[in-house]
């Protein structure tokens, strides 16, 4: 299907350059295309007839959340799940100030780095393990920055803030970070996209973060060089540090993007009671793409070597 749109913007898209016009033009498809834009991707939602002909345009993927598990009551999460399960022989609470010792982090890991997380918003300034932090908070996804189903707090409290005793034991963040950059790109409801994901990685970087934290994920389109999310990423600047989780799928072939990306440091998860890792954890040796494509999987691992998850 001829589209004259392309005739008079002749661009390819993809380049991560930032300091051009190429996100205008990028944005200026995006509005023809009836979609949105994300540094100069062109995302669409559903099915876009022979999308491969405008360039670098991708599916807006769902994002998915994977360090806890998620209940039906997200809202009542934070107060449902530890009482459900307070006093079951099944469950034993580890708090975070004793995984943080099992993790091998230093006992003074202060630090004045610039950090950041994507995850569904900002723990509430007032717990006490903010206490101290500057914190920073966004939103991509229409909502209030503040988290409201508990899976942001967690991963942010858990990371980089402070200390506090709880009913469980001591929680301790694995690096006490003084300035903090929360980004929203999950809504209470779980609804996310990488497109909301790659808005906020680009502001949080523009916000001077060098280390930036990806507890979710998504499918993996195409191999690393044509994914979005491992494009963007390869293209950070080199002191910037991106962490990202693997995913809940407990199967191999299951690693998501970010995390099989090659510039990313994937996370599994580890159980300390099992001594393994854990049985819901994501599994490699790469992403699902990889699995049906094996040609290019051996062709990138001998380029990437082991940084290909």
């Amino acid at each position: 299907m001829h589209n004259p749109w392309l005739d008079e913007h002749p661009v390819e898209y993809g380049d991560f350059i930032i300091e051009t016009d190429i996100p205008e033009r990028a944005a200026s498809l995006a509005e023809y295309l009836g979609t949105e834009s994300a540094f100069n991707y062109v995302f669409y939602r559903g099915h876009l007839k022979d999308a491969e002909k405008y360039g670098y345009v991708h599916a807006d993927s769902p994002l998915r959340p994977h360090s806890m598990p998620i209940a039906a009551s997200n809202l009542l999460l934070p107060i449902a799940w530890p009482l459900f399960l307070q006093g079951s022989p099944n469950y034993v609470f580890i708090p975070t100030s004793v995984s943080r010792v099992a993790a091998g982090a230093p006992e003074d890991a202060r630090t004045n780095k610039k950090v950041a997380i994507l995850d569904s918003g900002s723990i509430w300034p007032w717990h006490p393990v903010a206490s101290g932090a500057e914190i920073t908070a966004s939103s991509f996804v229409g909502d209030a920055p503040l988290d409201a189903m508990g899976h942001g707090s967690w991963n942010m409290s858990a990371a980089y803030l402070g200390e506090a005793e709880t009913r469980f034991g001591l929680v301790r963040g694995v690096a006490h970070a003084s300035q903090v950059y929360s980004a929203s790109v999950l809504s209470p409801f779980l609804t996310g996209r990488i497109s909301h994901a790659m808005k906020a990685l680009k502001e949080a970087v523009g916000w001077g973060a060098k280390v930036v934290l990806i507890p979710l994920g998504s499918e993996q389109q195409g191999p690393v060089e044509t994914d979005p999310f491992c494009r963007v990423i390869s293209q950070l600047p080199d002191d910037v540090v991106v962490v990202a989780s693997v995913g809940n799928s407990g199967r191999a072939w299951s690693v998501e993007s970010p995390a099989v990306c090659p510039r990313v440091i994937g996370v599994g998860a580890y159980s300390i009671t099992d001594g393994a890792e854990s049985y819901f954890s994501s599994r490699g040796p790469s992403g699902a793409w990889y699995e049906t494509h094996q040609d290019v999987w051996h062709a990138d691992l001998e380029k990437y070597g082991p940084s290909l998850k």
